[in-house]
């Protein structure tokens, strides 16, 4: 499984701006909403819970648009966030609801797991943008925040509608080559840690211990949440696939940690900020 050094295994006020709407999508980083919404179909081939225009969606675009001022924005996105953790909350329960009950004590762990890091990288997230805002400033960092944390919830809520939707659905688990999947997965593993050391470098004292945290909670979720796979898949002797989903897993925290570290670049923060 992943890892990386530093003992982690990868395994204030501001003027407001008015921003345009476009440009704050572009700030926004739409990619970072999207690394578990398509997993079960990038790795099942089974297109089980279409993102596009979710009503939730669609309905922080037309706030936005109506203010695209960055309190406007930051007001929409502080609406969407509760929307979708109320969304979230409920297909959790819809999916507990119908699972077989030997399933349950992997799911709980899972949800426990993800619980635990979605507060951590909630905290990483107010220590990189607290930063950004502090040394570069900046409005737009605000939104980039903002609408980074709607992305949490809204992630896991598309990742649970898509195993509930499955359960409705007649498919098979794909052939998998063991051999490409421990390609996959060693490839994603390299760059998960590339990308971590690069922006660990970039942090301070303290920035680094939140980094740490977040990625050891991370981590604790990865493999509560591949243990509930097996389960949910039944696929506890399908190797490839498994390791298929660590690789799937893995890439997508690759994503989110480069759009750190991508922010930081664009808000022009000192590559020796940390010396």
């Amino acid at each position: 499984m992943p890892h990386a050094q530093h003992s982690v295994s990868s395994h204030e006020n501001h003027p407001t701006e008015t921003t345009t709407f476009s440009a704050m999508k572009e700030v926004a980083h739409p990619r970072l909403f999207l690394p578990l919404l398509f997993l079960l179909f990038l790795l099942t081939g089974v297109e089980a819970f279409a993102a596009d225009d979710h009503p939730l969606d669609l309905a922080l675009d037309t706030c936005m648009n109506a203010d695209p001022s960055t309190q406007g924005v930051i007001t929409c996105a502080g609406q969407a966030e509760e929307a979708w953790a109320a969304e979230e909350e409920r297909l959790r329960q819809a999916l507990l609801s119908r699972l077989d009950k030997k399933k349950h004590p992997a799911f709980e762990k899972s949800e426990q797991a993800w619980r635990a890091f979605r507060e951590e990288e909630r905290l990483l997230g107010n220590a990189v943008y607290g930063a950004i805002l502090n040394e570069a400033g900046g409005s737009m960092w605000q939104v980039a925040h903002v609408l980074l944390d709607v992305g949490i919830p809204r992630e896991r809520a598309m990742e649970l509608g898509g195993m509930l939707a499955q359960l409705d659905l007649s498919w098979t688990l794909p052939p998998t080559d063991v051999a490409e999947a421990q390609k996959r997965h060693a490839t994603a593993d390299g760059a998960l840690n590339e990308i971590y050391q690069t922006f660990y470098k970039r942090l301070k004292a303290g920035e680094q211990d939140v980094l740490r945290t977040a990625q050891r909670s991370w981590i604790a979720y990865r493999d509560a949440h591949l243990a509930f796979l097996k389960s949910f898949y039944d696929a506890e002797k399908n190797e490839g696939l498994q390791l298929h989903w660590a690789a799937g897993l893995t890439e997508a925290r690759t994503r989110q940690l480069q759009v750190y570290l991508e922010d930081f670049q664009n808000a022009g923060m000192s590559e020796q900020r940390n010396q």
